[in-house]
C-alpha cells in the first residue's frame, strides 16, 4: 500500500518465529502479533515507501529503505536500511506513533513463596534430657521441635506416625543416652533411636539428621566416622552451642 502526500507508508509486514513466517496487510495486525510475540525469538521486516511517482502511464511508489527488528526474550534490535537521514526520520515516524500500540507486554513477577518453617524432630530414650533441649530450642530459639510424644499417637500404628514425622521434619536431633546393658557390661542406646538415626540420614541426609551421643556408651558400627556432638553425662546442655550452630549453618536464621 502506498500514502501520496509525503507520508509514509508501509508494506512486505512480516513477522518470523522458529522457521516460520507471517506477512500482514495491516499494520494493526503487524504490531498486535508483534505484542505477542516477545517471549520467543523472532524478527519483524517493514519496507517503507513515500509519494508514487510517474514512469510512462502508471505511477510507482517511491522505496525509502526497509526497517528490521530482531526480538529475543525482551530485548529488540532495530535497523534501518536508508540513504539520508531524513529518510531515516521518516521512516521512525510511524513507528514512533505506534508507540503505546506496539510496546511489549510487562512481565508478570511473582514473589517467591516463603520457604517453610524450620521443624526438628528429636528421637530420644527413657532419658528425659531431650525434654531440656527440646525446651531450649523451642522456648529461647523460637524453633518448632516435636517428638514422638507431640500430639495425640493413640490408635497410630508406630509406622504410620514415624513415616508422618519423617515427611514433615526438616531437620532431625536424636539423642542417644546409655539405657540398656550390652552382654559384655556396657551401656548403649535404646534400639528405637538406632533405628531413627538410620530413618532420618536416610531421609533428609547425614548434614541434617545429627546424633548426640553421651559419653561413654557403646556406639553401632555403622555410627563411626559419622560426625557426632558427644556430651557428658546427665548434661546434654553440653550439646547446644554445637546444635544451634549446625541449624544456622543448614538454615541460616530461618525458623
Amino acid at each position: 500500500m502506498s500514502v501520496l502526500g509525503g507520508e509514509v507508508s508501509f508494506s512486505q509486514l512480516n513477522i518470523g518465529r522458529y522457521g516460520e513466517s507471517w506477512k500482514f496487510d495491516d499494520i494493526e495486525d503487524f504490531f498486535a502479533e508483534y505484542r505477542d510475540s516477545y517471549s520467543t525469538f523472532g524478527t519483524a521486516s517493514i519496507w517503507a515507501y513515500a509519494n508514487e511517482y510517474p514512469v510512462g502511464d502508471r505511477l510507482y511508489p517511491e522505496q525509502l529503505g526497509y526497517l528490521t527488528l530482531r526480538a529475543l526474550n525482551r530485548d529488540t534490535i532495530v535497523t534501518i536500511n536508508a540513504k539520508t537521514r531524513t529518510t531515516i526520520n521518516r521512516m521512525l515516524a510511524p513507528w514512533r506513533d505506534k508507540e503505546e500500540s506496539g510496546r511489549l507486554l510487562p512481565i508478570e513477577t511473582k514473589e517467591a513463596p516463603a520457604p517453610p518453617p524450620v521443624r526438628i524432630f528429636i528421637g530420644h530414650g527413657r532419658n528425659p534430657q531431650w525434654r531440656d533441649l527440646k525446651d531450649h530450642l523451642a522456648d529461647h530459639h523460637g524453633y518448632q521441635v516435636e517428638a514422638y510424644e507431640s500430639g495425640a499417637r493413640a490408635g497410630h500404628v508406630i509406622r504410620d506416625v514415624l513415616g508422618e514425622l519423617l515427611k514433615s521434619s526438616s531437620f532431625a536431633i536424636l539423642v542417644m543416652t546409655g539405657e540398656d546393658e550390652t552382654s559384655e557390661g556396657g551401656m548403649r542406646a535404646r534400639q528405637n533411636v538406632v533405628h531413627e538415626v538410620g530413618l532420618f540420614q536416610g531421609r533428609i541426609g547425614f548434614s541434617r539428621a545429627i546424633v548426640l551421643v553421651e559419653r561413654g556408651i557403646e556406639v553401632f558400627s555403622n555410627l563411626q566416622g559419622v560426625n557426632q556432638i558427644k556430651f557428658s553425662k546427665d548434661n546434654i546442655r553440653e550439646s547446644y552451642g554445637e546444635v544451634l550452630a549446625t541449624l544456622r549453618r543448614e538454615f541460616g536464621d530461618r525458623r
